[in-house]
């Protein structure tokens, strides 16, 4: 009985704070987050290529024909998220998510009625796009830089697992939708779920920053409590510390050749990531693995949802420039393991390897930029480089497509990938953090709200 007593003072220690407020809310967003990029990701690029199969073999279409409205969708977002950025600058991350999870459910559930290749363009890769560009990545990691900044690395991966969980869960139940329901009906669910999972839970529980609820970043006390050398003077430290983040305005960050670099590094990298979500399953069914197909693409999925909190780790002990590159390195040593893989332990050996590499790419990404150039202005800051990244996902799945219709193989596809993983690598290694000059006056995050 002695032994249990720890353990029973300690939960109840536990609730005590969670019923005082001691509890940092912080962490709620994070779970909002996770489901946002579940949804996100799982509709967006893991699930899409299980349609192939039926949609394509029912209405006569190519891998190009298809593939296009992963183009479509591509510079919807790209063209959306600078004014995104700035509306969750603007006016906070809370309606932007709610009223994107509602036109996305809407266009999702609306593929259910195409029958041209324009239809789906128009409603999937359009209608559907813009929400999940307003719901998804960009805006939760906006506001969660905001949220977090000495922790920003952990919050990020744990909330980006929800990306790779979309592969690990929905890839499974979306199979299981088209076989038991069809197609259409698939669609219609995958809509009512993210009206239940993202579009309610945005709305009653999420809050754009910490100061909105009379916190500070981090969860830490105000900056003026308690003094130095007092009990708890530790978190004060913390909370000084976060105080004195410098938000570069993005008049300032053009300015600098970090901005200009790490572009065409995200975008580079972006190539690969986005052309294997939506080509792996056919890919491998062409080696002859119909039946591990699926399997394979959700144990790469599981591998980068179990290595985030690992890239988190690594963030924040080590410079993101390295965790960056260390990525782009695994990631690409995966593409080559697909290329040679005619057995099974090779394809798992892709997923173990791609799996883990591009797990860090959606943390590295949002931690990237907010750990430059502060959270301030970070919404407006992302959504101006968004148009420039979204090349990679508006043509190199459409690449890779026309590559495969050409020439019946996609080695050439993957060949081309590793090679763009490698000019990533040489840009992220360029892109050293910016500091302000002599001239420039330091400004605290919280001046932009």
């Amino acid at each position: 009985m002695k032994a249990r007593i720890p353990m029973n003072r300690n939960l109840l220690q536990k609730a005590d704070d969670l019923l005082h407020g001691k509890f940092f809310y912080g962490w709620v967003i994070v779970a909002i987050s996770f489901l946002a990029d579940l949804l996100s990701a799982g509709t967006g690029g893991y699930t899409l290529g299980l349609y192939f199969a039926t949609m394509g073999r029912e209405f006569g279409w190519t891998r190009t024909q298809f593939t296009f409205s992963r183009t479509v969708s591509s510079l919807v977002h790209g063209v959306s998220a600078p004014p995104v950025g700035y509306l969750v600058d603007r006016f906070g991350a809370r309606p932007v998510m709610v009223v994107g999870a509602l036109i996305g459910a809407v266009g999702l559930a609306l593929t259910a009625v195409v029958q041209e290749p324009w239809h789906f363009y128009f409603i999937y890769g359009g209608i559907g796009a813009l929400g999940i560009a307003e719901f998804g990545n960009l805006s939760n990691t906006v506001a969660l830089s905001k949220w977090f900044i000495r922790k920003r690395g952990r919050a990020i991966a744990i909330a980006t697992m929800g990306v790779s969980s979309g592969g690990v869960f929905l890839i499974p139940v979306t199979g299981f939708f088209i076989e038991s329901f069809g197609w259409r009906a698939s669609w219609v669910l995958i809509g009512c779920i993210v009206l239940l999972l993202v579009f309610i839970p945005t709305l009653l529980f999420m809050r754009s920053t910490p100061e909105e609820m009379g916190l500070r970043p981090d969860g830490d006390p105000p900056v003026d409590t308690p003094a130095a050398g007092t009990p708890g003077a530790p978190a004060a430290s913390g909370a000084r510390a976060a105080s004195a983040e410098i938000s570069w305005t993005l008049q300032e960050a053009v300015r600098t050749p970090a901005f200009w670099l790490l572009i065409p590094a995200f975008n580079l990298s972006g190539m690969g990531l986005g052309s294997l979500l939506l080509h792996q399953i056919p890919l491998i069914q062409d080696k002859g693995f119909t039946e591990e197909a699926t399997a394979v693409a959700s144990a790469m999925a599981f591998w980068a949802l179990i290595s985030k909190p690992f890239w988190g780790f690594l963030l924040e002990r080590f410079h993101v420039r390295y965790c960056t590159m260390l990525s782009f390195i695994i990631a690409a040593a995966g593409i080559m393991a697909l290329m040679v893989a005619d057995s099974t332990p090779l394809l798992l050996l892709y997923a173990l390897l791609f799996g883990v590499g591009i797990g860090a790419q959606p943390i590295t990404n949002p931690v990237a930029w907010a750990n430059y150039f502060g959270r301030g202005f970070i919404g407006t800051i992302r959504g101006i480089v968004a148009p420039f990244q979204v090349l990679s996902g508006a043509f190199a799945p459409l690449f890779a497509a026309w590559i495969y219709d050409t020439y019946g193989s996609y080695q050439i596809a993957l060949l081309t990938f590793v090679g763009t993983y490698a000019l990533a690598f040489f840009f992220m290694f360029l892109a050293k953090q910016p500091r302000l000059s002599n001239g420039q006056a330091r400004r605290p995050e919280h001046a932009a709200g």
